[in-house]
């Protein structure tokens, strides 16, 4: 879990433990397994359904309050926002989504500023 990932990681984890909910803890997983069972990776592909699609309010408010933690119980670092974060994972997989690997606990820019430009298009729907 965070916590776990947090020590691998050599991060702190109390600011991450804090953000969680009181209750059940929700986003899109990242993949299905073989098993048809969702992989809970978090990640940041919520800013393409943001910049093309009009998802709704409540899929929204879900996946950005869960993006938007700090990283390890979300994505948010210091720096800006990984990519992925295998926190929720086994922990056989979480190294697969390390800060040494491609699609892990790395920050690419464009993804940022999709999400930027995404929630910009959603704030001005008029719905």
């Amino acid at each position: 879990g965070v916590r776990a990932c947090a020590a691998e990681l050599g991060v702190d984890a109390a600011p991450a433990l804090a953000s969680l909910p009181d209750g059940e803890l929700a986003f899109n997983a990242i993949a299905l397994d073989a098993q048809g069972r969702p992989v809970p990776v978090l990640h940041s592909d919520l800013g393409f359904a943001l910049m093309l699609q009009q998802p709704p309010a409540e899929l929204i408010e879900r996946e950005l309050a869960a993006v938007m933690r700090p990283f390890p119980a979300g994505l948010m670092t210091g720096v800006g926002m990984v990519v992925a974060n295998g926190a929720y994972a086994d922990a056989a997989l979480r190294p697969l989504f390390g800060p040494d690997r491609y699609h892990g606990a790395v920050v690419w820019s464009w993804q940022q500023a999709l999400l930027a430009a995404g929630l910009a298009r959603q704030l001005a729907r008029g719905d």
